[in-house]
């Protein structure tokens, strides 16, 4: 909740360049956006409703088709702008129906609270802040990963970088940074830690090479979208879901939709002996909850038993 104002104001510098230009190729104005925007408030004061609730219920003629030229640009009409907008203005939010993480249907909900809800500092204050509480939550990275997860550019992330508080250390063929404060590792404990696929620690890092033993970065992995890396050593985003041990990647896992159970395999550095009840653990967790092992709305059962089989 601390973090979400800090979000949402990063997520409006990094798209208000190109909702501009939509808006100018597309031909609506201000006043429309306004218009429109105090529709969907009064709308979702009598409760959530989703953006095809919206487009059904709102007064006729509130939103306007944008015709051929909204359709160049991805914009069928004025009302999804204008949610952006107020989403973006921390005056709306999106939450999943049932508040349930497995599917994609949103519900718009009014916020009706007078805390703040969007960042009012300058860019480059948000930017110098972003950059610090990655570099605490996530430990030393580079800097060609840390402009590739945060979406800005080397030189405003250089500018966000200045500051005693942030070393810079070389190392082949890139810059590696660390902060002053950032909590030293803790001690060894052997404890399993399932992750899901894509996960957010490989994806600040630039990929799971930094996290693999060497001996093990040949091995097969399900890469995210049209990569070439089809390694564990060369792929950026993986779907393949791994088992870290003391920061390193231990071994790798799997759902099973026949059996309903679940596949590890261990790397070299070999998993815990006690894995058992973590695996059963978690088993029980993927299909007493959500019931089954997809990693997005469409992904598939077929999917995830390819997964499954790089497993050997």
């Amino acid at each position: 909740r601390d973090d979400a104002p800090l979000a949402r104001a990063l997520a409006r510098d990094l798209t208000a360049r190109r909702m501009v230009r939509d808006r100018a190729k597309a031909g609506y104005t201000d006043d429309e956006l306004a218009q429109v925007s105090t529709a969907v408030l009064a709308h979702l004061a009598a409760g959530p409703a989703s953006t095809a609730n919206l487009r059904r219920d709102l007064p006729a003629g509130t939103v306007r088709s944008l015709g051929a030229a909204g359709k160049k640009v991805g914009l069928s009409s004025t009302l999804p702008h204008a949610v952006r907008m107020l989403e973006l203005e921390g005056r709306i939010v999106r939450r999943t129906k049932g508040d349930s993480l497995d599917h994609e249907h949103y519900l718009w909900h009014r916020v009706d609270d007078h805390t703040p809800t969007v960042d009012p500092r300058t860019p480059a204050e948000r930017h110098a802040d972003l950059v610090r509480r990655l570099l605490r939550w996530l430990g030393p990275t580079s800097l060609n990963a840390l402009a590739s997860f945060t979406g800005l550019g080397k030189r405003v992330l250089k500018t966000a970088l200045a500051g005693d508080d942030i070393h810079a250390h070389t190392a082949p063929g890139e810059t590696v940074l660390s902060l002053d404060c950032a909590p030293s590792l803790p001690p060894a404990s052997g404890v399993p830690h399932f992750l899901p696929g894509l996960d957010t620690l490989f994806a600040a890092h630039g990929g799971p090479s930094a996290f693999l033993d060497p001996a093990d970065a040949d091995r097969p992995v399900w890469p995210w979208g049209r990569q070439k890396g089809r390694t564990w050593g060369t792929a950026q985003h993986v779907l393949s879901r791994a088992i870290l041990v003391d920061g390193r990647i231990a071994g790798a896992w799997e759902v099973d939709p026949d059996t309903r159970g679940l596949w590890v395999q261990p790397f070299s550095a070999g998993l815990p002996g006690d894995l058992e009840d973590a695996r059963t653990a978690l088993a029980a967790y993927v299909w007493e909850g959500p019931g089954h092992g997809r990693a997005f709305s469409i992904d598939s059962d077929d999917r995830i038993r390819g997964r499954r089989d790089l497993l050997g």
